[in-house]
């Protein structure tokens, strides 16, 4: 797998995003890439996470110097690793023996985003003559070769299948929600901001007595005291009024209605106790 830019092959991936999302317009950078060191850390495999156009998001963990130091150093073992990275999907056994993983990054209705890659690891104990006719194919030094193969960590089958599940669904979940996240902030700001003043203007007790038309405030913000006490003191024309305040257009009537006491009576009889 590759560990800068200039070695990148990743980026023929972007032809095949359409979006202009990118991750970290939206999402907590710091905390999804202590999320993918944690991962590599507890595992032992390689991984880096790819943005859209083929950039590195996150930074690289666990890469190994038979792979970066040595295979991608030689012209021809950075060929086949070129053409393993483009034909690579899921988890994979790549030309040098080794298993690497790639998978999407996307959103709840598809749109690809990026993609993680890694592996790194070997699925059983190697056989290190094959590895010296490897190294000999490539131009590495086969002492050399071998004494950074035998760093390379063996994971079973299941380990590796495992662990590319639990990254891949960790960072997927991570980035869909950090993006229902941010395309919910302006809409709960919102309804927490009209919530909190509905709050303020409803939460207020008032005794009325219909036969008088008048009112009592218990329990009342002073700020609705004070405009109801500029308005009139009959029961009937400040709820009236409170309705012409502090209800939108849209609402008004329906509010008109609620606050309306000459049909105060009529509605509580026609309320099932």
């Amino acid at each position: 797998m590759p560990t800068n830019p200039e070695t990148s092959t990743t980026a023929f991936l972007s032809q095949a995003f359409t979006s202009d999302l990118n991750i970290p317009d939206f999402c907590d950078m710091a905390a999804f890439d202590q999320m993918m060191k944690d991962w590599s850390n507890a595992t032992g495999l390689a991984t880096v996470a790819v943005g859209r156009d083929g950039s590195y998001i996150s930074g690289y963990y666990n890469f190994t110097r038979f792979c970066q130091g040595l295979t991608r150093k030689s012209p021809e073992g950075l060929r086949r690793c070129i053409e393993c990275d483009k034909k690579g999907r899921g988890v994979y056994l790549c030309h040098a023996g080794l298993v690497d993983f790639a998978a999407p990054i996307t959103l709840e209705d598809g749109t690809a985003l990026g993609n993680i890659v890694g592996g790194q690891v070997l699925p059983v104990k190697p056989d290190e003559a094959q590895f010296r006719a490897t190294a000999r194919e490539l131009g590495i030094p086969e002492d050399e070769y071998i004494q950074e193969l035998r760093k390379v960590a063996i994971r079973t089958k299941a380990q590796i299948d495992s662990s590319f599940a639990l990254l891949t669904n960790a960072v997927n979940l991570f980035v869909r929600t950090s993006y229902a996240a941010k395309m919910n902030t302006p809409f709960l700001a919102e309804r927490s901001r009209l919530i909190s003043s509905l709050s303020q203007l409803y939460f207020a007790v008032y005794f009325l007595d219909l036969e008088s038309d008048r009112y009592v405030a218990l329990d009342a913000p002073n700020y609705l005291q004070d405009f109801l006490s500029s308005i009139s003191k009959k029961a009937s024309i400040g709820l009236q009024s409170v309705a012409e305040r502090f209800s939108s257009l849209e609402e008004r009537p329906a509010f008109k209605a609620f606050n309306d006491l000459s049909t105060l009576n009529q509605r509580f009889k026609a309320t099932p106790p």
